[in-house]
């Protein structure tokens, strides 16, 4: 009888230890859970702001577009002013 409520301790402290490994794992494994949460949430920040600095340069890239298309428009407006502006000074000389 003594020896066995002895074996009832023994086991039983080795119970314990057992769910006191078992809670510091748990605890482990929440505080991973809650980094890894935080640096999802930290990845998901640099997504969204490479996001808009990837439509911001292609907002400048049809910018830039538009602006050349319009300086080839009035490079051509002004070679033709040009030439016209030659025969009109070629018509006043002697």
């Amino acid at each position: 009888s003594h020896e066995v409520t002895e074996a009832t301790v023994t086991k039983s402290g080795e119970v314990t230890d057992a769910l006191n490994r078992i809670a510091q794992g748990i605890g482990i494994i929440v505080d991973m859970s809650h980094q890894i949460a935080q640096a999802a949430e930290e990845q998901s920040a640099v997504s969204r702001n490479v996001n808009h600095n990837v439509e911001s340069i292609s907002g400048l890239g049809q910018r830039t577009s538009a602006n050349a298309e319009e300086t080839l428009s009035a490079s051509r407006q002004m070679s033709d002013l040009t030439r016209s502006l030659e025969e009109l000074v070629s018509a006043f000389r002697v």
